[in-house]
């Protein structure tokens, strides 16, 4: 709608800022925070561990990210009434 990559715009955002996000979240007393980033591979998808760490810290439930499923279930066993959004509080 807007044009923008939000892809490109995100790995640009990660690049420049995502060490500092890193960075300070080491520094944060946060049993959570502190358990992704021990889990944390810098081999691995920096992005995934930056968006967790902002979820964690904002209190944000990952959830409301990303639908985990089952990998063999076909779209009619993946229940998408949750993910659709309330239209009297949009």
């Amino acid at each position: 709608m807007t044009d923008v990559d939000v892809l490109q715009k995100l790995q640009e955002a990660i690049s420049r800022r995502g060490q500092t996000i890193l960075d300070y979240c080491a520094t944060l007393d946060n049993p959570k925070i502190r358990d992704v980033l021990a889990c944390y591979d810098p081999n691995s998808d920096k992005a995934a561990c930056i968006l967790l760490l902002l979820m964690l810290y904002f209190k944000e439930p990952k959830e409301s990210l990303m639908l985990e499923v089952d990998p063999c279930a076909t779209a009619v066993d993946v229940n998408t009434e949750e993910l659709r959004i309330d239209q009297t509080t949009a």
